[in-house]
């Protein structure tokens, strides 16, 4: 693996629902252990890892058994809720190989948009 950060303390990867799951909004969990292992290798060279991880909402409607993602809060709010728990786990179970220990903040459009709020 080419090093291209050499002057980074920390670094931010910013991963789709497209990429953790494999059809049907069931997660890829061969990519998953995959990406664990690069990340593994970016800590063994002292960088910070940050991963940004989509695909909540998917994988709780696959979980729920829904074909149509729900346009209402409510629904998103529960396929998110259902979603994030096997999402944060399999992170986890993918990361225990390494000894690394995962943890999670659920971040909004507010969280981010204004400086008050960082």
């Amino acid at each position: 693996m080419q090093f291209l950060f050499e002057n980074a303390n920390r670094v931010t990867i910013k991963l789709g629902t497209g990429l953790l799951t494999s059809g049907k909004n069931r997660i890829d969990l061969d990519r998953i252990r995959d990406i664990a292992g690069q990340v593994a290798v970016l800590r063994e060279k002292g960088l910070e890892v940050l991963i940004v991880s989509s695909g909540a909402v998917g994988l709780g409607m696959g979980q729920l058994g829904l074909k149509k993602r729900p346009a209402d809060l409510p629904g998103l709010q529960a396929c998110a809720a259902v979603g994030q728990t096997i999402l944060i786990n399999t992170w986890q179970a993918s990361f225990d190989s390494h000894g690394i220990k995962v943890a999670q903040i659920l971040l909004t459009h507010d969280d981010v948009s204004g400086r008050r709020r960082h």
